[in-house]
């Protein structure tokens, strides 16, 4: 009787894996708790059940069940990685100590190093976060992540560098150059990964290797499309590059993919004023005075400016004093701080950017484990 219970909880168990496989996360959920109620000592069940309920977005039931993995085996590293992955979204503190926690019951886990690694950089703990990053190079070296975010932290020292005094300075390019080794090994291991590229372009453009980033911006379009970032930093590049046509391309794609992109208006504005299109310029100006939150006083500052030049290069004298006098109010508005707003939009800004990371590692600790 004993042997058929397992069995058929066995049975149960590979139909949960087979339908977390299809992306089927209901129908996981169901037969993992299946196979824990013909065996409530199933520590795997309880497991993937987690897996299953994260993926669905159900957090609270996900954690209960890592957390019962817990209580069947207190040294399960994947359980306390898995609990840290939950737990970043909301709480770094908590998931540095699960990191932690799963190092050391398992010292070679390459992951739980890049994880920490991340947070560690996150909280501007550069060293600290460079040290994990380099165990995780050392016990996961065919992982393309792990040298993504060492080299994401190798430009952060570079930026960090640059703006101390002259002599700290000096330090910078090398840290600059070293990131770009780590990119460089990223896409030896991944050469479709358009992060590595990303983030190599944006090394390469500190270093003042212009022509390099603008080709390594092209390789991100080329597999990722509807990348924002990568059109705007592109085109901010070929505006330093002389390629105005190149760079108002590229502006006009960002609008096309965020037509609230108010930047972008005023960045092809100030393109088009240097090329001597003031009517353009004027135009864009006013599409961004449209765009701009009515709080964001240095964004209205630029762009009454920018139309103030443009009008004035087009002999409309009244019209560019009315925008000076418009851009000196909110130069003036800028002294009321609004830091509350900016606070609340950090924060909204760094959940999307947690919720995406959170995606992205749940993701490669499923392909990690091969399943």
């Amino acid at each position: 009787m004993t042997e058929n219970l397992e069995e058929r909880a066995k049975e149960a168990f590979k139909a949960g894996i087979e339908n977390i496989d299809r992306e089927e996360y209901d129908q996981a959920v169901h037969d993992f708790s299946q196979a824990i109620k013909l065996d409530v000592t199933f520590k795997n069940a309880y497991y993937h059940r987690g897996r299953a309920k994260s993926l669905l977005g159900d957090g609270y039931g996900a954690l209960a069940d890592f957390m019962q993995v817990l209580e069947l085996d207190p040294t399960d590293s994947d359980a306390y990685i898995a609990l840290g992955l939950l737990h970043q979204i909301t709480d770094l503190g908590a998931a540095e100590r699960d990191y932690s926690e799963a190092l050391k019951f398992d010292p070679t886990e390459g992951m739980a190093y890049r994880l920490r690694g991340i947070i560690k950089r996150k909280q501007g703990r550069l060293k600290e976060a460079l040290a994990d990053l380099d165990e995780a190079a050392k016990y996961d070296p065919e992982n393309p992540l792990v040298y993504i975010e060492r080299g994401s932290v190798k430009t952060m020292q570079g930026e960090a560098s640059q703006s101390l005094p002259s002599l700290a300075q000096t330090k910078a390019p090398s840290h600059f150059k070293e990131a770009i080794a780590d990119f460089d090994k990223a896409i030896e291991l991944d050469p479709k990964n358009a992060e590595a590229y990303f983030n190599r372009a944006l090394a390469r453009a500190r270093l003042g290797d212009t022509q390099r980033a603008v080709r390594d911006y092209f390789e991100v379009i080329k597999l990722d499309p509807k990348n924002v970032e990568a059109y705007y930093n592109r085109g901010t590049l070929r505006i330093h590059a002389g390629n105005p046509q190149g760079a108002i391309a590229d502006f006009d794609k960002v609008i096309e993919l965020k037509p609230e992109d108010a930047n972008a208006h005023l960045q092809k504005a100030y393109v088009k004023a240097q090329i001597g299109d003031f009517d353009g310029a004027i135009s864009d100006n006013t599409r961004a005075l449209e765009l701009i939150p009515s709080d964001d006083f240095k964004l209205i500052e630029m762009a009454y400016n920018n139309r103030s030049y443009a009008k004035s290069r087009k002999g409309d004298s009244k019209g560019s004093k009315e925008d000076r006098s418009l851009a000196f109010k909110a130069q003036c508005d800028n002294i009321i701080p609004s830091a509350r707003k900016a606070a609340f939009g950090n924060r909204r800004a760094g959940m999307e950017a947690l919720m995406d990371e959170f995606s992205r590692d749940l993701d490669e600790f499923r392909k990690r484990k091969g399943e």
